[in-house]
């Protein structure tokens, strides 16, 4: 995945990718791993989205950090209620404030929501 952050990085794109847990991100001086991250934040804005059919409310926090092992400045943005696992997107999309965290959030729900249909596609016509 180090690879991946480097490639993007490197043709100057902008990414919106979740990550797992097992990933460990630089924070302060030190790395955490990220469910210590994730686990140590509640979520302070409060949004809806559209999560597998229906309007979910959900809230959002989000934390400036280092990611990769080139240490490029991220955001991790975590998500809390749409699941029993807080979901975690790593970016490095600029985050002024709480409109930008929320419009992070809504472009990875419609990315999702074009994969499950590709997904659906091929499940119903065997594609």
């Amino acid at each position: 995945m180090n690879d991946l952050f480097k490639y993007m990085y490197k043709k100057e794109q902008d990414f919106v990718i979740r990550i797992k847990e097992n990933r460990k991100p630089w924070y302060k001086g030190k790395w955490y791993k990220s469910t210590t991250l994730r686990d140590s934040r509640k979520g302070k804005i409060k949004t809806t989205v559209l999560f597998e059919g229906e309007q979910k409310e959900c809230y959002i926090s989000h934390i400036n950090t280092k990611i990769t092992a080139t240490k490029k400045p991220m955001q991790l943005v975590l998500v809390y209620g749409l699941g029993e696992v807080p979901m975690m997107l790593a970016t490095n999309k600029e985050i002024k404030g709480k409109e930008d965290v929320i419009g992070i959030l809504r472009l990875y729900m419609s990315r999702w929501r074009v994969e499950e249909y590709s997904r659906f596609k091929k499940q119903e016509f065997a594609y």
